[in-house]
């Protein structure tokens, strides 16, 4: 993951931000200076500072995204790993590259959010990391995929308890996690919880 970015990559600025949040119904009212970007080369994803991965095209920068919640509502396509409750959130690049850390700190603990694309993949892979820093913290998951910029709902299969793809024509994507999630609303799935807890 730590692999350097191909120099023509243009990178978003490194300065520290910090906010305070309180986890809410998804909403688009973050501004796009509240987005990171982290990409392959071949194309990218937009993250906002609530942990919301809200724009992706995949394979390719001009292919039509799977999420797309920040040109439209939540329906559209994101996923969102952050802490229930109120929190502070700080991030920041590692190194040289666009390896984003977020870190998310809680009344009753610290916990980081490290995500990436991987480069020199045969097809787009994304990785997203939580590890307990201090403390304990609940953490919510949700993630709704859309093809075609959330015009399309795509059948989805569960194919181990961790992980499923989700189909519809030629676009297909496959999700694997380490925890087990469930299935919210058929089109849709999301852990909060233990399962979700952190020491």
């Amino acid at each position: 993951m730590s692999g350097r970015i191909a120099q023509g990559m243009t990178r978003l600025s490194r300065s520290l931000a910090i906010r305070l949040h309180e986890t809410s119904e998804h909403a688009m009212s973050q501004n796009i200076e509240d987005y990171a970007m982290i990409g392959d080369c071949h194309s990218a994803a937009l993250i906002g500072l609530n942990g919301s991965m809200d724009w992706l095209c995949l394979p390719h920068f001009d292919s039509p995204a799977c999420f797309a919640a920040l040109l439209g509502k939540p329906e559209n396509g994101f996923w969102k790993v952050e802490p229930t409750g109120i929190y502070q959130v700080k991030r920041r690049y590692l190194g040289d590259t666009l390896v984003l850390e977020t870190t998310f700190e809680t009344e009753s603990g610290v916990c980081r959010l490290t995500d990436a694309m991987l480069i020199n993949t045969e097809s787009p892979d994304i990785v997203r990391i939580i590890e307990g820093v201090r403390g304990s913290v609940d953490m919510s998951f949700e993630l709704v995929i859309r093809f075609a910029y959330g015009s399309i709902i795509p059948w989805l299969s569960r194919t181990t308890e961790r992980s499923f793809r989700a189909i519809a024509g030629p676009d297909a994507v496959t999700f694997w996690s380490s925890v087990p999630f469930e299935n919210k609303s058929g089109s849709s799935w999301n852990r909060v919880g233990e399962i979700g807890r952190i020491s």
